[in-house]
């Protein structure tokens, strides 16, 4: 009887473990989310900063030249380095965004996975201690019956 309380207690245990760690992981999701949106955000604001900052700096080049052929050759190179700086910066962003949803699609898979698990080995405990009750009262029922049995044979 003992091991039998030992393994309800057992179980019970295991399903508030798997509930505390469920509510765990839908934190850790939610905090990685927050973080990547961050983190996205933060670069989008440097890329964006950086761009500002070379167009600053040429116009302000080209304020100080005056002659209109170095004028023009400068823009043109400067224009140039900073199309390509910004088809970089571009590519990156779209690199990490793609990156950060795919993780996010990959958390978000996991811990459908993992909530999915939850409810299958929830409901196999459910149906074990259906099952276990069900024996036991059983078994309960067929001793007190031949208790019951042995009792009136020996005192008639």
């Amino acid at each position: 009887m003992a091991s039998t309380e030992e393994k309800l207690l057992t179980l019970l245990l295991s399903v508030e473990h798997l509930q505390h760690t469920a509510m765990e992981q839908q934190k850790a999701v939610a905090d990685s989310l927050a973080v990547a949106r961050e983190t996205l955000r933060g670069y989008r604001d440097i890329s964006d900063g950086v761009a500002k900052q070379v167009r600053d700096e040429v116009r302000n080049e080209v304020q100080k030249l005056d002659v209109a052929g170095l004028i023009g050759e400068r823009i043109s190179q400067d224009f140039q380095r900073l199309e390509e700086s910004v088809a970089n910066m571009k590519a990156n962003a779209d690199a990490l965004n793609r990156d950060i949803a795919t993780i996010h699609s990959n958390i978000v898979q996991e811990y459908n996975t993992l909530k999915g698990y939850s409810w299958k080995w929830l409901g196999g405990v459910s149906v074990a201690f259906l099952v276990m009750f069900c024996v036991l009262g059983w078994g309960m029922k067929t001793i007190l019956d031949r208790n019951y049995n042995a009792t009136a044979a020996v005192h008639p």
